[in-house]
């Protein structure tokens, strides 16, 4: 896959809060059962025999283009080491889905749709509807996406030899709440933060929450220009902190007293992609409400690991059923600024899924966890450079 520096990264999105505007139609904050314009898939991956199907549907009459980038580690072992980042730009006709495959980003009839993640790698995706230029994302609230991750890849290559294994989960999904003269979202228009005043091609790299829309920049015939100058910019509120219910991981050298595997993978809601760590802060509570803390892990960008390995001081395996004590458990994670994780170590809300294999067996399941409040303190951002993309446009039937 392609790399690109991350130095070189110069224009920003925000994904926050929304006013009173919209209220009735979304709740605010993001989740991963409704229409948005901003779409992430925290858990992608090729290794291991693995391949990951991305679908996204555009459930609007009308075509749009997706801005989208792969998120990788430079080093996977390694939870604080920065990520590399391949983007590219999917034209999506009305009413349509597009399916590729992760590893090459071809369709199931072997076309080419999407930019490729490569093989042998495991990471994120983030999606968001932006113009045809690719220079500005727009408020497009159409916009809904799945992962299916398979063990291996025999979909197109041999029926008779099923994959062992294959779950979906749905992408954390992001309104834009930009509202028209008739109190609806409005599609296309602007969405994104007043300029810095230095360059119109600069946007600011550290948001405010007195920061707005500029009516200036969301041009159109019909919105209001209170609904196009939403404070906080126009994009809905990470969650405050995730919940997940799990299964016991078994412990001991016989690994029999557990009931599943479980893997965590995490990516910042808020996030610049040059920023230095953030403290993974974990709290559990087991069947009989004993409350676990003190297991943490310092990570950076897209994130994955296996809880039953984590240990808190004195080597206390939290997730293992025999410091557990119950056969499942309640998981609250955070991501928080700590001196533990660097001097410079940020606060971010985190978005993630969680997916377990039950012991003895090679079947999967996933689930995206429950949100808990809106983060709103400081609006969040990814930076991205509109004229390094490869163009991808899917031949009209």
């Amino acid at each position: 896959m392609k790399k690109c520096a991350l130095v070189t990264l110069t224009m920003a999105f925000l994904m926050v809060m929304v006013s009173s505007y919209g209220l009735a139609q979304i709740n605010g904050v993001t989740n991963t059962a409704k229409e948005g314009s901003l779409l992430i898939w925290p858990k992608v991956q090729t290794n291991d025999g693995n391949e990951t199907y991305i679908i996204i549907n555009n459930n609007s009459p009308k075509d749009v283009h997706v801005q989208c980038y792969w998120e990788v580690k430079y080093d996977r072992s390694d939870p604080v080491s920065q990520c590399i980042l391949d983007p590219f730009v999917i034209h999506i006709f009305g009413n349509a889905p597009v399916v590729f495959r992760a590893s090459d980003g071809s369709s199931l009839d072997g076309r080419a749709v999407g930019g490729a993640m490569d093989i042998s790698e495991k990471g994120a995706l983030k999606c968001w509807a932006v113009d045809p230029t690719a220079g500005k994302q727009i408020s497009w609230n159409h916009l809904t996406g799945f992962a299916i991750i398979v063990n291996s890849d025999v979909i197109s290559t041999d029926a008779k030899t099923p994959p062992s294994s294959a779950w979906e989960y749905s992408a954390w999904r992001f309104a834009a709440n930009v509202i028209d003269s008739s109190g609806n979202f409005a599609d296309g228009f602007w969405v994104g933060a007043v300029t810095d005043g230095a360059s119109s091609n600069v946007l600011k790299l550290k948001a405010s929450p007195t920061m707005i829309v500029d009516p200036a920049k969301c041009p159109g015939p019909d919105y209001t220009a209170a609904g196009c100058s939403l404070p906080n910019a126009a994009y809905d509120a990470c969650p405050k902190y995730l919940t997940f219910d799990f299964l016991a991981e078994p412990s001991g050298p016989s690994k029999a007293d557990g009931l599943a595997f479980n893997n965590l993978a995490l990516v910042p809601c808020k996030e610049d992609l040059i920023d230095p760590s953030t403290k993974i802060t974990y709290t559990i509570w087991n069947e009989n409400e004993v409350k676990y803390m003190g297991l943490y892990q310092c990570a950076n960008c897209t994130y994955e690991t296996y809880l039953g390995k984590l240990a808190a001081p004195r080597n206390l395996k939290y997730f293992q059923m025999k410091t557990l004590h119950t056969p499942s458990g309640h998981l609250r994670v955070q991501g928080l600024a700590s001196s533990k994780c660097g001097t410079d170590s940020v606060s971010t809300p985190l978005v993630g899924v969680l997916s377990a294999t039950f012991r003895g067996t090679q079947d999967i399941y996933g689930t995206t966890g429950t949100t808990a409040g809106k983060e709103t303190s400081d609006p969040g951002y990814i930076k991205y450079l509109p004229e390094a993309f490869d163009y991808y446009q899917k031949p009209k039937q």
